[in-house]
């Protein structure tokens, strides 16, 4: 600006402060009204709040607000009709924007259905307002909206007031015959103004004092010399909408502290950079051209971000009592305007290398990695937007130097914009990057990298506009439970699954946007097991039991016969079926195995090796927490034949087909619990017959011989592993309870072998 310029410029405002003096001298009274600026500052400071999106902190100031002038007299509160009605208007809106229960949905149509009743041909710009408010708005207008009427208004007569100008010609002293010839000629008519209710009435013809006239020519006149000199106002108004609104506006990398929809005002002409941002939505900005006078108009359709839930997947299931892990992934690109340059995102320097900055580095991955595409320089950007310094540092084969930097400010200037692009099976983040200048020679090309330096997909560590996350747990369309009100979006979080927890093969995740709850992604369906209501137990008790044969029947290994203690313990009350089973498989993505043609569900497991039987003891402890496992020898033996050394599990007398299923009977497996005749004295099912079943041991003939008293676990070693009980094609020998003359390799399967499980107390 040169001299010239400021020199009428200062002239002008000074003129005008001089001008505004005697206005406010001759009309405002010597001393405000306390109150009424103390209800425009509780309004002012409501909007402020509400632009901030601070709801309960916009309704205590309009609250309050309006308590002061509902404490006011009747004639008082008549001064104030503006001020209320705008308070209802803030009120209904600031109410429907806390939409966080049914009563503030109420308190929204009450204050709305205030503000119509005193303005009840009130439109509002629809546009700058969301769409469930202006369908509020709609409703409530459309019922108390009264059809506009033509009101006559009533041509009085002038009047002649005689007492008046009798009056008039004594004060003045002037002739009656010069005042009658006047009224002759115009008739008084002079305007009425009215006051509040209750008031007087008095002329409007008000003399104003001859200073403040001429005052207002010289203020004009300097208006008018200021605009010829200075070419008319140096700024300009943009005006930002964007769609959804509530986006905080950024002008030339500065915080406005507006939020859209919103009018910029004072805008020096010349180009702007607008941004916009809004938590679940991607940036968006654009480049507008000012001129001096005129008004700029930017619309933006933000565009959500994704939320991906990639766990569950397809086919997983959750077991109640288990702890599961929910993963996601957020992306979202930036919103440009179709005229915004890209740029390529190798960034080349005849000069140096540029180092890049970050602009919105605080909600993007905490250490980021620079490499050149060729092998003999790189370029390393490490460190967190939380410190005050990122180290830079370049390595080639014969040198090293680095520098530390400030973090980056969004008013630095060589901004230069990055986008997203396959490069090099490299996805770039998109970014807007700020360039400093490295003191170096030659040209680089610098391309973004993972930390490891590895070349793999980073997108999950592009910048996220969504800070929290809220996890939530649905039956269909029903919310069930809320996992998370609010965590970390960091694509990761671990959850118990509650036990009380209803089974069904529908259950969704979905993970939302904290702040926009519109900005959600949902898992595909999976399905809840309550595994605890697949098994059902039997205790067997501690204590003393005989082991081995008492009837001199069977083989030199059930020799000697010799006393154990056993803990107390609980063993499955069926051999584990085709169902249980195939869950396992389901959920482990084993292969299933083979069920002969006969049926799967309830009838026993058949070609599952030790190793198989083992995995699946291991699994379901790892859901449950609890301690289970194939039975020991010993523990199998106890709950087979109780404690008064019975030579079957039912009892002593000889086997049939009612009792056991064995050679003979029905040549295949039975459904487990069918022959309730050959129940074991704890009341467990099928420990004669059926299928073998897998012992935890390995099998040891003279093991009897040396074996600990207590809690026996079997030789350390061996060739074959212990299995127990007989099997639908075994013969009566095998279904003796201390029978042992069988054992098969870990790695055996056959269609006549099974497994029971075992649980510690």
């Amino acid at each position: 600006m040169d001299f010239k310029m400021y020199h009428y410029r200062s002239l002008n405002i000074l003129l005008i402060i001089l001008f505004t003096g005697f206005v406010v001298m001759d009309v405002f009274p010597n001393k405000q009204s306390s109150k009424e600026n103390e209800i425009k500052k509780l309004i002012n400071t409501g909007k402020k709040y509400y632009e901030r999106g601070e709801y309960s902190e916009a309704l205590v100031q309009f609250l309050e607000a309006k308590d002061l002038i509902e404490e006011m007299g009747p004639k008082e509160q008549i001064s104030f009709l503006d001020e209320m009605s705008e308070i209802y208007f803030n009120l209904a809106l600031t109410y429907y924007a806390a939409r966080d229960n049914e009563r503030n949905r109420e308190q929204c149509q009450e204050y709305l259905n205030l503000w119509l009743e005193k303005n009840p041909n009130k439109k509002i710009d629809e546009l700058s307002y969301p769409k469930g408010f202006v369908e509020i708005f709609r409703q409530i207008r459309n019922k108390t909206q009264k059809p506009e009427e033509k009101v006559k208004l009533p041509v009085e007569k002038p009047e002649v007031k005689k007492p008046a100008a009798k009056t008039e010609q004594k004060k003045t002293g002037e002739k009656e015959k010069t005042t009658e010839r006047k009224e002759k000629i115009t008739p008084e008519k002079k305007p009425i103004i009215r006051k509040k209710a209750g008031e007087a009435e008095q002329p409007a013809n008000k003399k104003k004092p001859p200073w403040l006239v001429i005052g207002g020519a010289v203020v004009a006149a300097g208006t008018v010399a200021a605009v010829l000199f200075l070419g008319g106002p140096s700024t300009g108004t943009i005006q930002v909408n964007s769609t959804p609104s509530g986006a905080r506006v950024y002008l030339n990398g500065s915080d406005t502290g507006q939020v859209t929809n919103c009018t910029l005002s004072n805008i020096e002409k010349g180009s702007h950079t607008i941004k916009l941002v809004k938590e679940g939505y991607g940036d968006y900005q654009k480049s507008v051209t000012l001129k001096k006078g005129q008004t700029e108009t930017v619309n933006a359709d933000l565009t959500a971000n994704t939320i991906t839930v990639t766990s569950p997947s397809e086919g997983e299931m959750w077991f109640t009592g288990d702890e599961v892990e929910i993963k996601w992934n957020t992306g979202g690109g930036i919103n440009l305007s179709r005229s915004e340059e890209t740029i390529q995102t190798t960034v080349q320097s005849d000069s140096g290398i540029d180092i890049l900055h970050y602009d919105s580095m605080r909600r993007m991955m905490k250490d980021i990695r620079f490499f050149s595409l060729s092998n003999q320089a790189h370029v390393f950007l490490e460190g967190d937007a939380r410190t005050k310094n990122f180290m830079i540092s370049k390595r080639t084969s014969s040198s090293f130097f680095s520098t530390a930097i400030k973090p980056p400010m969004h008013n630095r200037p060589n901004s230069i914009l990055a986008h997203r692009h396959m490069m090099d099976n490299i996805l770039l983040p998109e970014q807007v990057i700020n360039r400093d200048r490295m003191q170096n020679s030659g040209k680089e090309n610098l391309l973004l990298q993972t930390r490891n330096n590895s070349r793999q997909n980073i997108e999950s560590d592009q910048p996220l506009a969504i800070s929290n996350v809220i996890i939530e747990l649905y039956l269909d369309s029903s919310l069930v439970k809320t996992i998370s009100s609010s965590t970390p979006n960091d694509g990761s979080h671990t959850w118990t699954v509650p036990n009380d927890l209803t089974e069904a093969m529908n259950y969704k995740v979905r993970i939302s946007c904290a702040v926009e709850n519109e900005v959600y992604g949902e898992s595909v369906e999976f399905e809840v097991i309550d595994i605890t209501n697949k098994f059902h137990w039997v205790e067997v008790p501690a204590g003393w039991f005989k082991m081995g044969d008492n009837y001199n029947e069977g083989e030199s290994d059930e020799k000697p016969v010799h006393n154990v203690y056993l803990n107390g313990y609980y063993v499955s009350k069926y051999e584990v079926t085709f169902e249980q089973y195939d869950i396992f498989c389901d959920a482990t993505g084993r292969t299933k195995p083979d069920d002969e043609g006969w049926g799967r569900g309830q009838r026993p497991v058949i070609y599952v090796s030790w190793h198989d039987a083992k995995a699946f003891c291991d699994w379901l402890s790892d859901i449950t927490g609890k301690d289970i496992h194939l039975t020991t020898e010993a523990q199998w033996e106890k709950a087979a034949r109780g404690t008064d050394q019975r030579r079957y599990p039912w009892g002593n007398s000889d086997p049939n087909c009612d009792k056991a299923n064995y050679y003979g009977c029905k040549s295949k497996t039975m459904p487990v619990g069918t022959y309730n005749g050959g129940v074991s004295p704890y009341g467990a099912y099928d420990m004669a017959g059926n299928v073998f079943e897998w012992c935890l041991d390995w099998y040891g003939s003279d093991y009897y011989s040396y074996s600990p008293s207590h809690n026996p676990q079997g030789p350390s070693s061996g060739s074959g592993r212990v299995r127990r009980g007989g099997s639908w094609n075994g013969n009566t020998d095998y279904l003796r309870s201390a029978d042992r003359s069988v054992s098969s390799p870990p790695t055996c399967i056959r269609n006549y072998i099974g497994f029971r499980l075992c649980m510690e107390k």
